[in-house]
């Protein structure tokens, strides 16, 4: 199984989209968002406006990231786990 869009490491790091929200194209095939939790909806939920949510394509959304980089930090990690728990024992090709 190899994915030619995630040869391109351009498309595996988060990039600044404006608005002060990122999104990484393609690492381990998912694509993710991160953006800050201040919009009108995100505080009528009681979110935090100095923090963060990811969202991935996998449907997965995960708030109250304190910080860039943690939250980073999560969209990558949670990328893993997703990617090796759907795919056991297949590593990963760069």
């Amino acid at each position: 199984m190899r994915n030619t869009l995630s040869k391109d490491p351009t498309r595996q790091a988060f990039k600044h989209t404006g608005n002060d929200c990122w999104e990484c194209k393609d690492y381990k095939t998912f694509y993710m968002t991160i953006r800050p939790t201040n919009t009108e909806t995100d505080i009528r939920k009681g979110r935090d406006p100095n923090h963060y949510v990811l969202s991935m394509s996998t449907g997965d959304i995960v708030d109250g990231l304190e910080g860039l980089p943690n939250a980073f930090a999560k969209g990558y990690d949670l990328a893993d786990e997703i990617y090796y728990s759907r795919y056991p024992g297949l590593k990963y090709d760069k």
